[in-house]
């Protein structure tokens, strides 16, 4: 069972562009524009290795700055 405080690896999706800088405080990850025919552009933010805390320091964060966040994912194997 994993707990609150132990770092997985993330994924999160955004409605359309994010620039690098707008998360480039909060460490080393990948961020890819990802072109959809139907819905437009979402942006793939991944490879954030954080804890819980961590990851909804910078989901609030997003939020702040207007981006709609489309999904989130955690994966155990880092």
């Amino acid at each position: 069972m994993a707990h609150l405080d132990q770092a997985a690896d993330y994924e999160i999706r955004v409605d359309g562009y994010v620039d690098r800088s707008v998360v480039d405080w909060f460490g080393p990850m990948q961020i890819e524009d990802v072109v959809d025919g139907v819905d437009g552009s979402t942006t793939a933010i991944t490879h954030i290795v954080t804890d819980q805390a961590g990851i909804v320091g910078l989901i609030r964060h997003l939020h702040g700055l207007g981006i709609v966040l489309l999904s989130i994912e955690r994966h155990f194997s880092i």
